[in-house]
């Protein structure tokens, strides 16, 4: 019998209380001077011999103080705890089982290839869902999830083809964790709702939200990828990997099909400062971005091999569609019509796929437009959403006074009469304001004019106060006006001069 085997021997005769307390210092010599046969022995006979709560004592406090050991040590004494427990199946190892479950977790994210045995120890064992509370299981399945996907099998596949995906039993594996995490999420709202313990929503857990980006990636879903990857940025700490989210976030966008909802999100990141940072986003990745948020054509192959090469290699087969869609997009901004042939040379397209396209551009609902095989032609609608919304909005208006004008004749509240009165008034006073409008126009164009109008005016009063007491005179001072106002400018200001000059005598008289 070993000497480690003999105390435990000793320590199983004692009292509960003392017991428990000299096992844990039984296992906090051995930590002192680790040793890991020692310790799996330890734990063993205690799981297999030892009361539930007795055990699950000394485990949780083993696991409180693993810190101490090297991460060799702490991973093969850890698989071997929930090797030993998987054997006992008790929910009193519960809190415990978790506790050691999660800090697993953290060790087997820094050594690849170790998914297969995490989750032979952490699933095989004990069933995730019978155990521990909704919080607890919604990070382990998030960790377990994430974990098979940043594998190395799936690394490995040759294409993200849904055949290979499909075949590729890690994948699935990963996503069978991620389906169990997006349950018991909803599961964790519905209590939230009935407890109503907070007023604010819950959000997913970071690592939640990374499986559903990169999942939502393999499989072809860019949108969703692009919204999750760029969420992810902004709230997970390491620079580094927020800034690798962010250019992941970038080109899933431009993947993405086109629509009002990945418009908004490449309006958000061309906006975001980090992408406008060349330590964070190559320059030219950027300029790509911007052309897509101006709308503008992608054709120069330069920017077609900057994506390619921010692109991983399994992905690139979707770069040449989206981007045709994207530049058809932006042509049915710029063209009103245009030939099949000439839209297809203008890409670089073939016409049969240009055809393609735009037909499913058009069935899709992304453009609003027609096809004339006929003609070889393409005819593109308005596609401004500003002006289409303030003519739609303008014709609402007037549907909505026509119908209120219904109903007022209908009602006796005004008559037919009364009405075009009214629109005559209405007229007459534009019409005025009209001339007004002219006349300052006029005036602004020629500034003598008003000098001219002045000494009109002027030489008005003075016949008005000669009307009286020599009517002829008054005749020839009109005839006199006439002439003047057919003068040049100059012509009239001299004029000006002149009856100012000869109007002193009469107005001293």
């Amino acid at each position: 019998m070993s000497r480690i085997s003999s105390r435990l021997t000793v320590i199983q005769k004692q009292g509960l209380s003392e017991k428990i307390q000299s096992y844990k210092s039984l296992v906090s010599n051995i930590m002192d001077k680790p040793n890991a046969p020692e310790l799996i022995e330890t734990f063993k006979f205690i799981i297999s011999t030892e009361a539930s709560n007795v055990a699950s004592a000394i485990v949780d406090t083993y696991i409180n103080q693993m810190g101490v050991l090297n991460q060799d040590l702490q991973t093969t004494v850890g698989e071997e705890i929930l090797t030993a427990i998987g054997k006992v199946s008790t929910s009193a190892f519960n809190t415990a089982l978790f506790k050691l479950r999660e800090y697993m977790m953290n060790i087997y994210n820094t050594q690849p290839g170790k998914e297969s045995r995490i989750f032979d120890l952490l699933n095989a064992n004990a069933d995730i869902a019978q155990s521990g509370d909704l919080e607890s299981q919604l990070r382990l399945y998030a960790n377990l999830s994430l974990l098979y996907l940043q594998s190395q099998k799936v690394k490995d596949l040759k294409s993200y083809s849904p055949e290979d995906l499909k075949a590729n039993d890690t994948f699935n594996k990963a996503v069978d964790l991620f389906q169990k995490a997006g349950m018991t999420f909803l599961q964790l709202q519905d209590q939230d709702n009935q407890t109503r313990q907070t007023t604010s929503k819950r959000k997913k857990d970071v690592k939640h939200e990374l499986c559903d980006a990169i999942i939502s990636e393999l499989y072809g879903n860019f949108q969703q990828a692009a919204d999750k990857y760029y969420e992810v940025s902004t709230v997970i700490i390491s620079p580094v990997e927020a800034d690798g989210y962010l250019k992941k976030a970038i080109t899933s966008a431009i993947l993405a099909q086109p629509s009002e909802r990945r418009s908004r999100l490449i309006s958000n990141l061309y906006k975001d400062e980090r992408s406008g940072d060349e330590k964070k986003i190559d320059k030219k990745l950027a300029k790509v971005l911007e052309k897509i948020f101006l709308q503008q054509l992608v054709v120069e192959k330069e920017d077609n091999a900057t994506l390619e090469q921010a692109l991983d290699k399994r992905i690139v087969p979707h770069l040449k569609k989206a981007i045709l869609k994207h530049n058809i997009v932006a042509i049915s901004v710029l063209y009103d019509t245009i030939s099949i042939s000439q839209l297809g040379q203008l890409l670089s397209e073939t016409s049969d796929e240009t055809e393609r396209t735009v037909a499913e551009l058009i069935s899709d609902g992304i453009i609003d437009g027609s096809i004339s095989q006929l003609d070889d032609m393409i005819l593109f609608k308005n596609q401004n959403a500003i002006l289409s919304e303030w003519d739609a909005n303008i014709a609402a208006l007037c549907n909505g006074l026509n119908s209120t004008y219904e109903i007022l004749l209908r009602d006796g509240i005004v008559s037919k009469e009364q009405v075009k009165a009214r629109i005559q008034k209405d007229d007459n006073v534009n019409k005025k304001e009209s001339v007004k409008e002219k006349q300052k126009e006029k005036e602004k164009e020629n500034p003598n004019s008003r000098e001219l109008i002045g000494s009109t005016s002027n030489l008005g009063i003075s016949d008005a106060q000669k009307k009286g007491s020599k009517e002829g005179h008054s005749e020839k001072e009109k005839s006199n006006q006439d002439s003047k106002s057919s003068l040049p400018a100059q012509t009239q200001s001299q004029t000006k001069i002149q009856t100012k000059t000869q109007g002193k005598p009469d107005e001293k008289k």
